[in-house]
């Protein structure tokens, strides 16, 4: 028993006397200093402290007074929480650092003459979980938890509760909790938490009462089986692609399809309550030797074999894509672009093609203007893999149109402002590039291999002398490497949201879309994953006007929809 007397503020003294069960003398002979900590606030409680529901910074905010010894400065009115906490020697996992053994807390209101408060202590844990999902497959997890004290022993009636974070919703609580926690039985519990009533990923933060640490969140994806839909005759030589294009305003999928050896159409969906919806206006297009599809605004823009390109719904384009005729060409990739924000309406077309054995990336305005021409890397068969907007930041913070472009061994960045190309060296970044938009500023998307495995890095550009260098602004786990990015509001806090497709399981390949959703203060980072039908690329669009984008990934068979932030089914 270790007594404490405090001083309020002019006030008679508080006494605070700490208690250590006897079932917890083991564990008390440990302690070497108890220290004794004031908070005070209106909405303070034992229960926040102890299951770890403030953060450091927030506590340090409504902490009043600290000390073994005498307490001053304590407020004599008004709530506060008085707790003890007893530390005993370093262990061998963090030497040099106190161990936590014992804590208790006690809450108290006004102080009168004499007060005498006790506090009895319990065992500090060292939590640990581990969740595994349910058989159903839905994003359901059941999760493992065992706690044990500062002798390495499982805690026997130790209270657990969780908070489980879901996706920002706007008709839907987005923060779940049980009514009462479990109790551990010598250190050991199970239990399935109520997930979100939505589909997307979320989080689940398991609290152990009184622990020297919150565990890592057990994490995973509430999902509805996708919409799917068949595309045209698949062919090896010949690609089925989709794009998304404004109709009416609204983010409409636009795929050419190949119906026939001969026949090639453009035909537009929209997202159904369970399947996507042929638009009959415009009706379909037919585009006999078109090999790609770009949405550019109000309609679509084809390219065809012979390396010409022509608008399609009422886009009044054509040309080519070469620098003078295509004839004697053989066109590799082209990627469609249009507009960097949302004053500047630029669109435009970065192809790669070869005349005899000279490689030519060249980009084409389609609003008018001359082409540019870049200087092809010498090294192997190019190939283009993401166009998009990066912000410059030496010259404004408006973002300029760039593509990347991959060869043997090398993997550049090409500004169409200019013609020196920023190489990003292979052996570091990994996997597919591509672009987002963050706040107010457009970032490339690149993977790398750390000590932590992938990350996802988003930079940006700077000029710190004579050439440009990435910037990096931020980086995110990625359960594997991706080969394409998209961006979008994948829940429904107004902010951009990431996800990229991934192989999840070697052995067996099976492709999934890990998707990141924007961090919200005092909660952790919501990321999971949800499998789909092997996909040649991805698409992001809101198909069914609720506010929130749809995943959508095609591959030369079928497209694949998986709506986020709806209502799980």
């Amino acid at each position: 028993m270790l007594a404490l007397t405090t001083a309020g503020c002019t006030d008679p003294s508080l006494r605070v006397v700490v208690e250590h069960p006897s079932s917890q003398q083991a564990l008390a002979a440990l302690v070497t200093r108890v220290e004794i900590t004031v908070y005070a606030g209106e909405e303070i409680t034992c229960d926040a402290i102890a299951f770890r529901k403030l953060s450091d910074e927030q506590l340090l905010a409504l902490e009043r007074s600290k000390g073994e010894g005498s307490l001053t400065a304590i407020p004599r009115l008004g709530h506060k929480a008085v707790v003890a906490r007893g530390y005993g020697a370093p262990s061998v996992a963090a030497p040099g650092v106190e161990r936590l053994v014992l804590a208790g807390c006690t809450e108290v209101d006004e102080i009168d003459a004499q007060e005498r408060v006790v506090i009895t202590t319990e065992p500090v844990a060292t939590a640990a979980t581990d969740g595994t999902l349910v058989t159903s497959g839905r994003g359901e997890v059941e999760i493992a938890v065992i706690a044990v004290d500062a002798r390495q022993r499982g805690i026997d009636g130790k209270q657990v509760t969780w908070t489980t974070y879901g996706p920002a919703t706007a008709n839907a609580n987005d923060v779940l909790e049980p009514a009462t926690p479990i109790m551990l039985a010598n250190g050991e519990g199970l239990f399935a938490p109520a997930p979100p009533t939505m589909v997307g990923p979320y989080a689940v933060q398991v609290r152990v009462k009184w622990s020297t640490s919150l565990p890592p969140p057990v994490t995973s994806t509430m999902v509805n089986l996708p919409v799917q839909r068949a595309l045209g005759l698949p062919d090896p030589s010949f690609l089925n692609s989709c794009t998304i294009y404004e109709r009416g305003g609204e983010p409409t999928l636009a795929c050419l399809e190949k119906d026939s050896p001969t026949a090639r159409f453009v035909r537009s969906y929209r997202l159904g309550a369970t399947q996507l919806v042929p638009v009959a206006v415009p009706p379909p297009a037919s585009v006999p030797n078109a090999v790609g599809v770009f949405g550019v605004g109000p309609g679509v823009v084809v390219v065809n074999a012979d390396g010409t390109y022509q608008g399609v719904f009422g886009i009044p384009l054509s040309g080519t894509v070469c620098q003078g005729s295509c004839a004697s060409a053989v066109l590799g990739d082209v990627l469609g672009f249009a507009g960097c924000s949302r004053t500047t309406q630029t669109a435009g077309l970065f192809a790669s093609y070869r005349e005899g054995l000279t490689q030519r990336l060249v980009a084409t305005p389609l609003g008018g203007g001359a082409k540019r021409a870049f200087v092809a890397p010498t090294d192997g068969t190019v190939s283009l893999s993401a166009i998009g907007c990066v912000t410059d930041l030496e010259t404004s913070s408006a973002p300029q149109i760039a593509a990347t472009v991959n060869t043997t061994t090398l993997n550049q960045l090409y500004l169409f402002s200019s013609d020196t190309p920023i190489e990003r060296r292979r052996e570091r970044r990994l996997a597919g590039t591509g672009f987002a938009p963050s706040g107010g500023e457009a970032r490339l998307l690149t993977t790398e291999v750390d000590a932590t495995g992938f990350v996802i890095v988003e930079s940006v550009l700077s000029k710190p002398g004579a050439s440009y260098r990435l910037f990096e602004r931020r980086r995110s786990s990625a359960v594997a490497p991706p080969r394409h990015y998209i961006s979008g509001a994948f829940d429904a806090d107004g902010e951009t949201d990431l996800a990229w497709d991934i192989i999840e399981d070697l052995g067996l390949p099976t492709r999934a879309v890990q998707v990141l959703l924007g961090a919200r203060p005092g909660r952790p980072p919501l990321s999971g994953r949800f499998p789909i039908p092997d996909n040649d690329d991805l698409l992001a669009a809101d198909l069914d006007g609720d506010g929130v984008a749809e995943i959508i990934g095609y591959s030369n068979n079928s497209v694949s929809v998986q709506r986020l932030g709806s209502l799980v089914k």
